[in-house]
């Protein structure tokens, strides 16, 4: 950093992240209308345009898709996400690993005629040249002067497991620190007095095994870097939500001294990053900055509302059309004390789908988790349908990601471990500790696989076997006991053909072993695809299996629970639920006592 500098002036940078095609707050699995999106983010983008002189608005990706939008958008129309960046006046984008989910071709339809340029270094054509601009210089009137300001941005390389299905014949990806290492010469060249860096990219420390997935640290480490705007975490930073960190500093809002800034998901806030900037008569440096967020605001910009009701009124007329029925709830609300039927009904349609698809004698196994469990997401971001008529509206609800299903080969031994390293969700829970969480926060719920096929307990008084990372780190340790398959304990060399989703066996959630599985199948369908086909095929109601997972404390427990709106039901006994009140947020928190399991 600079010292003993004149300031100049200050700049402000404001951005956007992880917007997941919210655009204007209507909520579309259910009424009314949240204070999130784009529409709502409007009045304070203005706001913070309008109270200073110099300013650049920025999105750092994974805007175009996460919602039911995306199903029922016209192919030849104008997207509406790209007509709301252009019209609040964008100055520059970048691609998140979710943009790519569609393929390259549906990612250039969004971006055809759109005037926002969008910038990434490290995805390349095949021959190595950069498919969109690696940099762009954006010329600022600065007092008396022209600030050039330099900005590069990057996409997770993990996109090439997560989208390899689009990619692999029509792009790679080069890590993202050498991509920006790469183009800060050409930048400097070029004249920019300032380097911003948009990074679709996470924070951890600089020893964490998902380095090269969230690399803004030792992106900040960078000798010409002087900002990083971070995304991808669905995290704020600065603040609470990253502990201090060799490097990382969550109160100064620095990464390894560099200004960064993360602004959470889904259109709940915008970050305002105040850059004060001096000249020592040759250069331009950084020598203050000031990290803010402002929240999204209950008026939404009317403009924009305008520009997404046409696309809203669509999706709800679809998600409003009945498809089938359920004869009992199907809710992921209590999903961390007892097998979800939410999760079965989507393990049903798997295993339908693959004995259709597949021509083996091995046994079949369908692996899934409940997708929607609150998290960073909030205390309704549950699956909770109700006994009666399913509509359009479940799908979205139980498949809310644009996964393709797969089969694959595993055997017992890979499925234990599989299964210990989804049990990683659970805390380590202690018989003499009477308050401590039923749930670790380090892995999300959408990571808890359960396989259907397979009967198991879980036992969360044991240590895990895996950490977060995927690494061993307690051979002896297991949480899975009386693994049975058939209703005989499972043969560790015994084959399973095991319907999943392309996201898991490509390295989603770090399980240990399974990109190194044999692919039988690469294109059973798209989960939603093949739900809607199960569910549509039983119009006097589905069947849902039986649970294949029980907890089981080897000696009772106690633990705290913060869950969605919900009663629990007979399912999660013989465990015990005592309601512990409500949060000013909306959160349900509970008492739970897990009793061990009769034999």
């Amino acid at each position: 950093m600079t010292r003993n500098f004149e300031i100049q002036g200050s700049l402000r940078l404001i951005c956007t992240t992880d917007l997941h095609m919210a655009i204007d707050g209507s909520r579309l699995l259910a009424d009314g209308v949240d204070n999130a999106g784009l529409a709502a983010l409007a009045p304070a983008i203005a706001a913070a345009r309008a109270e200073v002189k110099h300013s650049l608005l920025f999105d750092i990706g994974d805007a175009f898709q996460g919602s039911a939008l995306t199903d029922d958008l016209e192919p030849d129309a104008a997207h509406p996400m790209q007509q709301a960046f252009d019209m609040l006046g964008y100055d520059a984008q970048t691609l998140g690993n979710h943009d790519l989910d569609f393929g390259l071709d549906a990612l250039e339809h969004v971006l055809k005629g759109g005037r926002i340029p969008m910038i990434c270094a490290n995805l390349l054509c095949p021959m190595g040249q950069p498919l969109f601009d690696p940099y762009r210089i954006l010329e600022v009137p600065f007092n008396d002067t022209i600030l050039r300001v330099g900005i590069t941005g990057v996409v997770p390389p993990r996109v090439m497991r997560w989208n390899g299905h689009h990619l692999r014949t029509r792009v790679r990806v080069s890590d993202s620190v050498d991509a920006v290492r790469g183009v800060l010469p050409e930048l400097r060249a070029a004249g920019a007095d300032i380097v911003v860096v948009l990074a679709h990219s996470g924070i951890v420390p600089i020893d964490h095994a998902d380095l090269d997935e969230q690399a803004a640290l030792p992106i900040a480490n960078l000798d010409g870097v002087d900002v990083v705007l971070c995304g991808h975490q669905h995290r704020v930073f600065p603040g609470p939500d990253f502990p201090p960190a060799d490097g990382i500093d969550p109160i100064a809002g620095t990464l390894n001294g560099t200004p960064a800034i993360m602004a959470g998901s889904s259109g709940q806030r915008i970050g305002v990053l105040d850059l004060s900037l001096a000249h020592d008569g040759k250069c331009w440096s950084v020598c203050a900055h000031r990290a803010s967020f402002r929240r999204a605001a209950p008026q939404r910009d009317p403009a924009i509302t305008a520009i997404a009701a046409p696309h809203v009124a669509r999706t709800r007329a679809r998600l409003a059309e009945p498809i089938g029925r359920t004869p009992y709830p199907l809710c992921t609300v209590f999903a961390a004390v007892a097998d979800s039927r939410a999760v079965r009904a989507v393990q049903a349609a798997y295993l339908d789908a693959g004995r259709r698809a597949l021509d083996t004698e091995l046994p079949l196994l369908a692996v899934s988790s409940p997708y929607r469990t609150g998290g960073r997401s909030g205390p309704e971001a549950y699956t909770s349908l109700p006994a009666g008529t399913l509509y359009h509206s479940a799908i979205s609800d139980l498949c809310p990601f644009a996964n393709r299903i797969i089969a694959v080969e595993a055997t017992g031994a890979q499925m234990i471990d599989w299964l210990e390293m989804a049990s990683l969700h659970l805390g380590h829970l202690h018989s003499d500790q009477p308050t401590q969480p039923l749930i670790n926060p380090e892995m999300p719920g959408y990571n808890f696989d359960a396989a259907l096929g397979l009967t198991y307990r879980i036992d969360p008084t044991q240590p895990p076997r895996f950490c977060v990372s995927g690494a061993l780190i307690d051979p002896s340790a297991r949480r899975i006991v009386d693994i049975r398959h058939g209703g005989a304990p499972l043969d560790p060399a015994q084959r399973f053909a095991v319907i999943t989703s392309s996201y898991r066996v490509s390295g989603g959630g770090n399980f240990p072993g399974l990109s190194d599985l044999r692919i039988l199948h690469d294109g059973i369908g798209t989960m939603s695809d093949l739900v809607t086909r199960w569910i549509s095929a039983s119009p006097d109601g589905i069947e849902v299996p039986p649970p294949s997972w029980q907890l089981s404390p080897s000696s009772t427990v106690r633990a705290t629970y913060r869950t969605g709106a919900g009663r629990p039901s007979q399912d999660v006994l013989p465990h015990q639920l005592v309601s512990a009140g409500v949060t000013a947020e909306g959160w349900h928190d509970w008492d739970v006592t897990l009793n061990p399991l009769e034999d």
